[in-house]
């Protein structure tokens, strides 16, 4: 697992002290007020601000961190993403996995037969959706409980029950 985790990005400056408002994904809304340091991407590299106040908002969060003290300073900030270090928050480690976003790159099998290599997984408004690529064609498969029949974290594997036809369906 990742050192660092993304948790959002910086949609705009909020009011004139520096305060910041966040898009946060939804299971990271359980975790704000654990959360005392936040990175903040810029130019490619994480860099670590203390946060002073983090709190839930609807849809987002409200961001003040101790080294943007006012609308200027927070609107340079517009757009960076924002992660924080999973070791440092408790439970997140937990949160991370049960949204699936570790099994990118593993093998993915329907029954015994291998389909792919889960290539991407995508966050849709009702469900996640993995996309195994098979050959030139990518598959999207629906993370959902009812068809995963197993994942082997040692051979970096996802096991899927897919419905007969399924495969064949998308290949045509």
């Amino acid at each position: 697992m990742e050192q660092f985790h993304p948790i959002g990005y910086i949609q705009k400056a909020h009011a004139l002290k520096g305060e910041l408002k966040l898009y946060v994904e939804p299971y990271i809304m359980d975790f704000l007020s654990k959360i005392k340091v936040v990175y903040i991407e810029q130019k490619g590299t994480p860099i670590p601000y203390m946060v002073q106040r983090l709190q839930a908002i609807p849809q987002g969060a409200i961001l003040q961190v101790e080294e943007s003290k006012d609308k200027n300073t927070a609107d340079t900030l517009k757009g960076c993403s924002v992660s924080v270090e999973v070791a440092a928050v408790r439970g997140l480690k937990a949160a991370i996995e049960a949204q699936l976003f570790f099994i990118e790159g593993y093998k993915a099998y329907n029954g015994k037969t291998f389909l792919g290599v889960v290539e991407s997984i995508e966050e849709l408004p009702q469900q996640k959706i993995a996309q195994v690529r098979m050959s030139e064609h990518l598959l999207p498969i629906a993370l959902h409980p009812d068809q995963i029949a197993d994942i082997n974290r040692r051979s970096k594997s996802i096991y899927f029950e897919l419905p007969e036809g399924y495969v064949e369906a998308f290949l045509e």
